[in-house]
């Protein structure tokens, strides 16, 4: 913006043009009689008021916000945290289990067992393991005995997995037993019964490594005089 004494000179000066051109215009032209006397000074003054007036420096005006109160802060009372753990699954029973098959406890102290089993870094309370044994699989289109055929394990495997359990290793197993080691909440191991060759196992449970990254358990047979 142009500075105000800047523009004050230039008005000024602009002013006093206008003065000089009107003695001359009023030097050369006749005035009619009953004309009234012009006052030079009076213009002059008047000129540098109107000067002044354009000059005088706008009024700032403050504004001056009023800030609403600031509302009482709400309190709620936070609910009491219920601390007591969930009630224990019960122990499980069906039709087709051994009568000579009943629950062991692994661990007797019971102070130890309950802080073991509910241990966050432990397997969660729930957890179930679901032995699966394989006596033969075959490759043929119909199984007999107790066999089943290589279609069936995948469709069996493919089922366990769509169902969320994982295979574990026979080391998972024990330690979960013992002294309840974390494993996946669905388990499942799987175990080969007799004596087979390599080809056996790369034939029918390689695919089940390398697609689901399950394992095996050889249940090698360990009586005496059965080999």
């Amino acid at each position: 913006m142009m500075n105000k004494n800047i523009r004050f000179s230039l008005l000024f000066r602009i002013c006093s043009i206008i003065l000089i051109l009107f003695f001359v215009v009023s030097a050369c032209t006749s005035v009619p009689e009953n004309t009234p006397d012009l006052n030079a000074t009076a213009i002059f003054e008047n000129a540098l008021q109107t000067v002044e007036y354009e000059l005088r420096e706008p009024t700032i005006t403050q504004t001056v916000i009023v800030e609403s109160p600031t509302p009482e802060p709400t309190y709620t009372s936070t609910p009491e945290i219920n601390r007591t753990p969930p009630a224990l699954p019960q122990v499980f029973t069906s039709e087709y289990l051994n009568p000579m098959d009943v629950p062991r406890s692994y661990i007797e102290d019971i102070c130890t067992y309950l802080k073991m089993r509910w241990d966050p870094n432990n397997a969660s309370p729930g957890t179930i393991v679901m032995p699966i044994m394989f006596h033969s699989v075959t490759d043929a289109e119909k199984a007999e005995g107790s066999a089943i055929t290589h279609d069936t394990l995948m469709a069996l495997a493919r089922n366990l997995n769509d169902q969320g359990f994982t295979a574990i290793t026979m080391q998972q197993l024990s330690d979960f037993l013992t002294k309840n080691a974390k494993i996946p909440e669905r388990s499942v191991i799987l175990i080969v019964d007799d004596r087979h060759y390599a080809d056996y196992y790369e034939s029918h449970f390689r695919p089940l490594y390398e697609e689901y990254g399950w394992t095996v358990v050889n249940g090698w047979i360990s009586m005496e005089g059965t080999l």
